[in-house]
């Protein structure tokens, strides 16, 4: 993972489930979801078929078909689409991504040992249940 960056397949995870658990019982397409963040469908129907195959969501066949979330939202953590979507989570040594600079020690000193520590305890702590706003401030366009 690069240093403090989410790739835009982890955000469009993220969000497609977090959209999905507003009405769980809704079915959604990858085109409705697409439009609905400006995102390319093609792109979408990438990372939906990773999070389909982990378990995460439901592919319903047929003229009613469509995506559904396949668990409770309150048991979805972050890091379990982060894992999905971008691997284990691995923390960063290093800004260059590979020590370059010849020190001993970090110029950064554990700064990024430090966030990294703190992005993974978020990622572990937080579920897509803990991210719902409530009823009256969800706009879902469709």
């Amino acid at each position: 993972m690069k240093f403090l960056a989410m790739t835009d397949a982890l955000t469009l995870a993220i969000h497609t489930i977090e959209l999905m658990s507003r009405d769980p019982s809704h079915r959604w397409t990858t085109r409705q979801i697409a439009h609905q963040f400006a995102a390319s469908e093609h792109h979408l129907a990438k990372i939906h078929t990773r999070l389909v195959k982990s378990g995460l969501l439901h592919s319903v066949r047929g003229p009613k078909g469509g995506l559904i979330l396949a668990k409770d939202p309150a048991t979805i953590y972050l890091i379990d689409i982060f894992n999905v979507i971008e691997g284990p989570f691995q923390p960063s040594k290093c800004l260059f991504g590979q020590p370059v600079c010849h020190r001993t020690t970090c110029l950064f000193g554990s700064l990024i040992q430090d966030i990294d520590e703190r992005v993974r305890t978020y990622l572990c702590s937080m579920t897509v249940a803990d991210l719902l706003e409530p009823a009256d401030q969800c706009r879902i366009s469709e």
